[in-house]
């Protein structure tokens, strides 16, 4: 089996090359090398959330930061923008609608970049939105919009890195969708996913995903925090929180009588 920091570490080598929006039947962005791995932070959710809420005039600086194409913002402070999405009552967090994948997908790249750009109003740290206005930006040779969009998908990736390391469900990368999940394996790995299993951890809400690059036969399993994803639709359908896995459980009564 191999090993997640060694997949990550090829992935970065051969970011200069890829072009995340073909992996992605998309086009015309091709992602921004990161030479350095970025600072590792504890995400605090109800930290976040207070920082929302209570300091919305501070939220909005940084987010206007953030649009504007900053290259300053610290990793903490794209934390508190990318994760407090979930926590602000003025945004959301949608990946691009239908009327504009099809506008996009029919070739219409101006009718795609105009929804796209309405769109990022409501949900400006969307991960899918933003590669996908970026392609269409980049279709109709508007250079500075797609230079700016292109960051800001960097910057997001760059925070969920930081988020953890992917190996358990304790350190999982976290992100707001599942869509994003997709967007990491597929465009910044290169990998196709075989499986994928929910998995409760310590209060966490997992997506463990065993993915392969070549063999399908020679896996390695990736771990994404959908805490707030998963908050989110049971708040929808009244659900209650999963309790952690039974076999998880056993096994720490069993080490803990030994």
């Amino acid at each position: 089996m191999q090993d997640v920091a060694i997949l990550k570490n090829v992935a970065k080598d051969n970011l200069k090359a890829l072009c995340l929006c073909a992996l992605l039947l998309f086009s015309g962005f091709w992602l921004t090398a990161q030479n350095d791995e970025p600072e590792k932070i504890k995400v605090d959710y109800d930290k976040i959330e207070k920082f929302v809420k209570k300091n919305e005039d501070d939220f909005e600086a940084l987010m206007a930061r953030f649009v504007a194409g900053d290259t300053t913002l610290s990793t903490k402070e794209m934390a508190n923008l990318y994760y407090g999405t979930y926590f602000s009552p003025k945004y959301s967090y949608l990946d691009a609608s239908k009327e504009m994948r099809d506008a996009y997908g029919q070739g219409d790249a101006k009718k795609g970049y105009q929804i796209g750009k309405e769109e990022l109003k409501k949900s400006p740290t969307s991960l899918g939105l933003l590669l996908l206005t970026s392609n269409c930006a980049a279709a109709l040779k508007l250079q500075d919009e797609a230079k700016n969009l292109d960051l800001r998908v960097s910057q997001i990736l760059d925070v969920i890195f930081a988020s953890g390391d992917g190996q358990t469900c304790g350190t999982a990368w976290k992100v707001l969708e599942v869509s994003d999940e997709y967007i990491i394996i597929y465009g910044v790995f290169g990998a196709k996913s075989k499986s994928q299993a929910l998995v409760h951890d310590d209060g966490h809400s997992c997506d463990k995903m065993t993915v392969f690059t070549d063999d399908p036969n020679d896996t390695i399993d990736i771990y994404f925090d959908i805490t707030l994803h998963m908050k989110k639709l049971n708040e929808m359908f009244n659900i209650d929180t999963p309790k952690d896995d039974k076999s998880k459980k056993q096994g720490k009564k069993k080490k803990m009588n030994q």
